[in-house]
């Protein structure tokens, strides 16, 4: 399709360009004869009028003077050259010069007359060269027939507006297409039919980008359907597994309890790397419709207020600052996972303290989650959001994560068209730093 889009648009830019050359050279040319100074025939409509007029002028015994020239008929080159040069104006011995062997009268404006001729008379052995007063052509206009640089230039500015609807018309299309590649690469994946409107290359281009658009929708859907569905069907193997584990405990003897001791944190270890599996199919399959205005502290203080009591229980201390109150449009069982998940990562990884902070800057708000736990490398930091990534830190023991509470949060600053991203904070430890769209209040 790509091929046949490219190969359709290429032919479509040779034709226009083709009617373009076209155009220009069909104005070059034409432009060049509507010059009033090119020597031309007498129109055959006006010939009887002129010679009408001569007639007149003729039969008139004074006030014809420098009316018409009469240049005698003669086979003498010498007599009729010295005729010729006998004539005061320069322009007009030229033209006279040019069309004296001619059969047909002809034409041509010099300054602010017209000379036609040559005209003949019976039983009058002349030619006759008729002036007429005419308005001079501009000399603006002159100067462009008379440069050829000049003409090219001002061919050029006439072409502008053609270049500019042709640009236009590939850069719109283009444009819009470009929008919607990165809207799909911020996990919008919604088709969008204005891109299948316009010409029919881009068309085409726009039905196969749909396509597309709508292949990874299916894929997304079917791959979130798939690993909620492993993990739901991997509870049932692992229930019978813990029940067989607690009649081997009241059957065995006191040397295997140590074993089945282990073999019961393992399953314990197992079942919550489901539960974790669980939660990020959940919040991958839940719905993008289910989005609601509302103010930040109603999303959030009870939230926070679980977390301070969970840190609290731990040893620990969580502070946080008065939420704004601001309105944001949210998906809020979404939103409130997110935070949690960065909550209690920083509850488990903090040795003492876990610090909110709140900034509002560019109608964006930015929620600063910090501990004063170890950190992370910085090679890692980057990995941090990918699901099952899990950072080697020796210095805290292992929360037997499945490495999935960031990938969730990740998820859900993405799905909210804000950006996340981790590093080593003033405390010490690992900062979150989340910004999200403020709504605007009208």
């Amino acid at each position: 399709m790509m091929r046949k889009f490219f190969s359709l648009l290429s032919v479509r830019i040779f034709f226009v360009f083709l009617i373009y050359c076209i155009v220009v050279v069909s104005v070059a040319i034409i432009i060049p004869t509507l010059d009033q100074r090119r020597i031309r025939e007498v129109p055959t409509v006006e010939r009887e009028k002129i010679q009408q007029r001569l007639y007149r002028l003729l039969r008139m015994k004074h006030g014809n003077q420098g009316r018409f020239i009469a240049i005698p008929k003669t086979s003498d080159p010498e007599y009729l050259a010295y005729s010729i040069a006998s004539v005061d104006n320069q322009d007009y011995r030229e033209f006279i010069t040019a069309v004296v062997d001619e059969s047909e009268p002809h034409q041509q404006a010099i300054n602010a007359n017209m000379i036609m001729g040559p005209f003949e008379v019976e039983n009058l052995n002349y030619q006759f060269y008729l002036l007429f007063p005419k308005l001079p052509q501009s000399y603006y206009v002159s100067q462009m027939f008379s440069s050829p640089s000049l003409l090219i230039i001002m061919m050029m500015f006439a072409s502008l507006p053609f270049i500019f609807i042709l640009t236009y018309s590939l850069y719109r299309p283009i444009l819009r297409l470009k929008k919607a590649s990165e809207r799909v690469a911020e996990g919008d994946w919604v088709t969008d039919p204005q891109l299948e409107k316009g010409a029919l290359e881009f068309g085409y281009l726009g039905q196969s980008f749909n396509k597309m658009v709508a292949a990874l929708q299916e894929a997304e859907a079917e791959k979130n359907r798939l690993f909620g569905n492993m993990s739901h069907e991997l509870r049932t193997p692992l229930t019978r597994i813990r029940l067989t584990n607690g009649m081997l405990r009241r059957k065995a003897d006191s040397s295997l309890e140590p074993d089945i001791d282990h073999i019961e944190q393992n399953l314990i270890l197992i079942e919550d790397r489901i539960q974790a599996m669980l939660s990020l199919s959940r919040e991958l399959i839940l719905s993008r419709d289910k989005y609601e205005t509302i103010h930040l502290p109603d999303a959030l203080i009870e939230l926070l207020a679980e977390a301070t009591f969970e840190a609290d229980a731990n040893g620990k201390i969580l502070s946080y600052q008065d939420i704004p109150n601001i309105q944001l449009l949210l998906n809020v069982e979404n939103f409130r996972s997110g935070i949690e998940n960065i909550l209690r990562n920083a509850i488990h990884y903090a040795r003492q303290k876990i610090a909110v902070v709140f900034h509002i800057e560019n109608n964006e708000l930015c929620i600063i989650i910090s501990d004063d736990g170890p950190g992370v490398k910085s090679a890692d930091l980057e990995k941090l959001f990918e699901a099952f990534y899990r950072s080697e830190n020796t210095e805290v023991p292992d929360s037997n994560g499945a490495g999935l509470g960031l990938a969730i949060a990740g998820h859900m600053v993405k799905s909210h068209h804000g950006t996340i991203k981790a590093r080593n904070g003033e405390l010490g430890g690992l900062e979150i730093v989340l910004t999200l769209p403020i709504v605007l209040v009208q």
